[in-house]
């Protein structure tokens, strides 16, 4: 499936922000119709009927916009119909797969990273001086940053997804290390420090698993057998990583953007789900009639989902622990005592035929509406740690740095001429 970022240019971007603009107004005119819908609740299925044909023709709207694709390509959405994967992506479902953690995140970024910033020198120092007073430090004065690396976008959008993945991390982490102890041995300066504090014996990384001492030819034929071995792996991960990842329309995204058009579209994609999350919260027992009347078949079928209903959002209201397990149930006494409503709903559920009754009912009634959901948010815990990233502060971040830098003299310390690539798209 060829992705939606690879798509957007500085020529469409604008078309994306106007998209995404559409998707959170009609969002408005949903929560409007939703809310509108509390008025008239003495007649639900009267109510369900006039909300389908109101809300079917905003939503349809919203799921044909680009930027409602690439929301829904962003926080990783599957959707499924008869098994099967299907690209376009209902915009109720979607509502009720949300949770406060899903987040539009591009695949070059990773929270643990920090944007790749270097803060002032003061800053640096009070981190590194007293690192057991740093563990929860966090700079959030844009003031304080002093430079911000950027790597190429698509470089890190494959490192991120190899992390995912076990071997492969353990093989990036290889590297590195590798990398990081060739580069510390090569440095005689760095060498000798280490050697005045006796903290580091460079081992060769070469020797039996017992480190025991080896004899000259073991030791030869071991370094030249895998002195390579590291980067070969790495490649091999990498290369693997990338085909996947070209193959799915993943890292096909065009660079000639600049960064603070990316973050303004990020930020207007967060809004939207921001949007649609404080609809799933507030209008949640509504969507979840929606979602099911049409799985009704007849009024006594009616009936007894209304009260599975009624009873979910009574016990979700009582912070009422039922669980997934039927021994847990509250007991009629406990129903009974929790007001208001509590002596209301158990008068439901003994007319359908008693509480012993009704609860194997009742999660079997649960089961299959977990069965009907075909919708899937693929949980990326990688970076998908926080939703909380500061846009206005990236922003800020963005601007600051352009302002205040000084590129003549960055040029001129870098070697950057006018042949060579421009510093100032690098920030």
């Amino acid at each position: 499936m060829v992705g939606i970022l690879q798509s957007i240019t500085n020529k469409n971007f604008d078309d994306y922000i106007h998209s995404i603009d559409r998707c959170i107004n009609s969002l408005d005119s949903v929560n409007f119709i939703l809310n509108s819908y509390k008025i008239i609740r003495d007649k639900p299925e009267e109510g369900i009927n006039l909300l389908i044909g109101q809300l079917s023709g905003i939503s349809a709207n919203i799921e044909l916009e680009k930027s409602y694709r690439l929301f829904c390509e962003l926080i990783g959405a599957k959707y499924s119909e008869n098994n099967k994967e299907v690209e376009s992506i209902p915009l109720f479902p979607l509502a009720q797969a949300l949770t406060p953690q899903t987040f539009p995140f591009y695949p070059w970024q990773n929270i643990d990273d920090n944007n790749f910033l270097v803060y002032e020198d003061d800053v640096e120092q009070s981190y590194f001086m007293e690192l057991e007073k740093s563990k929860d430090k966090k700079v959030d004065d844009s003031k304080h940053n002093s430079f911000q690396y950027e790597f190429d976008k698509k470089l890190i959008s494959i490192l991120n997804e190899m992390k995912k993945f076990p071997r492969s991390k353990e093989v990036l982490n290889l590297y590195q290390t590798f990398l990081l102890v060739k580069d510390l041995q090569t440095n005689e300066d760095l060498k000798q420090v280490f050697n005045e504090y006796k903290v580091l014996d460079f081992k060769s990384p070469f020797l039996n698993r017992e480190n025991s001492k080896v004899d000259e030819e073991l030791y030869k034929k071991r370094k030249e057998a895998y002195a390579d071995k590291p980067k070969e792996l790495f490649l091999q991960h990498f290369y693997q990583m990338m085909k996947i990842l070209k193959s799915e329309g993943r890292i096909n995204f065009k660079l000639d953007m600049d960064d603070l058009k990316w973050i303004i579209l990020q930020d207007k994609l967060r809004q939207f789900g921001g949007k649609l999350l404080k609809i799933k919260d507030d209008f949640k027992s509504t969507l979840s009639e929606i979602n099911n009347f049409s799985t009704s078949k007849d009024d006594k079928e009616k009936e007894f989902n209304q009260l599975c209903k009624d009873v979910y959002t009574f016990f979700e209201s009582r912070d009422l622990d039922y669980s997934d397990d039927i021994k847990k149930f509250p007991s009629a006494r406990k129903i009974s005592g929790s007001r208001p409503g509590g002596p209301g709903i158990l008068k439901r559920i003994n007319k359908y035929g008693g509480l012993t009754k009704f609860k194997k009912k009742y999660y079997a009634y649960l089961n299959e509406m977990k069965a009907k959901n075909p919708l899937n948010i693929i949980e990326d815990t990688f970076w998908k740690k926080t939703n909380n990233m500061d846009i206005d502060k990236l922003i800020e971040l963005r601007e600051n740095l352009k302002k205040d830098l000084d590129l003549d003299k960055l040029k001129k310390e870098y070697g950057i001429d006018s042949k060579s690539e421009n510093l100032s798209s690098k920030l």
